[in-house]
């Protein structure tokens, strides 16, 4: 049988290979637009020329990662002094040395950390902690955690934190101010809390409590982002949004409300209450697939209790541009932000986004009605289903 000989670049297209002539730094880009640390690596059969680029890779992508012990191995091969960006998504965190790889990329890492974690076991994560290490060169961490549990660092400083965002992070026990120390995060500029429910039983009340602690932790930030849930059946449940007592002062406050059909106006009013100094509001209606349907409250609904949002003065004295996602016209949407106008006194820019079931027809119709509550020196502007803008002035 004949010997099967491996083809080299330079044997197909019967000419010379002038990619791998490329310079380094023009090569290393290449495999960057890659973006998987795996097929970067794969590009090393390709000749010598390419052989062992992948090590010099400012940004390293690891996805469907199964074993941390690998992930590990391949950043205690990398060359490259600091990395400007790692992006892990981690399949079955229930099983194994979760966190192996963490001490080294908090060495390595002077940029963002993207990680992600999945797995399909629920009662098994429950059982297992991500330890966290101390990135002290990091500028941004991004961990959806599947409701892992986290341990934090017994020392150190994210002296170079700046952006902050953990989603699915499980909390067991309270959240102590005296045993679980954050540090005082002096650069984080933005952060993400997901999510505060509305109305629950007694046990959920907790979850709350937690969520409110932390955001006491925080005396000023530049960005807020909250999330509000409002389960579909709310009888015999308690409205639980006074455990929010405080909000850090800030200046650009994201709210995202799923409110399943039901009124949202007195969450609204309580958390806005509080944030009185904002200069920007963006509005997120979140409709959750399993809600597309148009849903009514049924009669008697406690959702619009305590009712007195509608009558109280609320003054944002410094609110000058609010932008709504996902606006489908409902009478509970159309009523907060009615609300929204007359709380806002020097506020100049209102953009409404709406849903995309939202016909044209019906979208011109709210245009009119939206209108209606504006003011001269508002400057409304209507993104349509297809995109398209309509400017109006009142």
């Amino acid at each position: 049988m004949p010997k099967v000989r491996r083809l080299k670049l330079s044997d197909t297209g019967g000419g010379e290979d002038r990619l791998s002539a490329l310079h380094d730094d023009a090569l290393i880009q290449i495999l960057i637009k890659l973006r998987c640390l795996a097929a970067a690596a794969r590009t090393s059969v390709l000749s010598r020329r390419w052989r062992h680029l992948w090590v010099l890779l400012p940004k390293l992508h690891f996805y469907n990662a199964t074993d941390p012990r690998r992930i590990r191995s391949a950043l205690a091969a990398h060359e490259t002094p600091m990395l400007q960006e790692l992006f892990v998504v981690r399949q079955d965190a229930s099983s194994g040395p979760t966190g192996a790889w963490l001490p080294i990329a908090a060495h390595r890492l002077s940029g963002l950390l993207f990680c992600h974690y999945l797995s399909q076991r629920v009662m098994a994560r429950r059982r297992v902690a991500l330890k966290l290490s101390c990135f002290e060169s990091a500028t941004g961490i991004y961990m959806r955690l599947g409701f892992l549990r986290l341990t934090l660092p017994p020392f150190g400083v994210f002296a170079r934190l700046s952006l902050l965002h953990l989603f699915q992070l499980r909390l067991h026990d309270d959240y102590d101010q005296n045993s679980v120390n954050l540090g005082e995060m002096a650069h984080l500029q933005r952060l993400v809390l997901q999510q505060f429910i509305v109305y629950g039983k007694d046990y959920i009340a907790s979850h709350n409590h937690n969520c409110a602690l932390l955001l006491w932790h925080f005396e000023c930030l530049h960005n807020l982002v909250i999330t509000l849930h409002c389960p579909p059946d709310i009888a015999n449940k308690k409205y639980l949004m006074e455990d929010i007592t405080r909000v850090p002062d800030v200046k650009l406050l994201g709210l995202g409300i799923t409110a399943c059909g039901h009124s949202f106006g007195a969450s609204l009013f309580h958390v806005l209450r509080m944030c009185t100094a904002i200069r920007r509001l963006n509005l997120g209606l979140i409709v959750a697939p399993e809600h597309e349907a148009e849903t009514v409250c049924p009669s008697g609904c406690i959702c619009d209790q305590p009712p007195s949002w509608k009558t109280r003065e609320l003054v944002l004295n410094c609110l000058e541009e609010v932008e709504i996602f996902d606006l489908k016209g409902s009478e509970h949407e159309i009523s907060a932000v009615n609300r929204l106008f007359s709380w806002a006194p020097v506020l100049k820019r209102m953009t409404v986004n709406f849903h995309y079931s939202v016909t044209e027809n019906k979208a011109e119709e709210l245009c009119q009605v939206l209108l209606t509550f504006s003011r001269p020196g508002i400057c409304m502007i209507c993104r349509m289903p297809d995109m398209s803008e309509k400017v109006l002035c009142a």
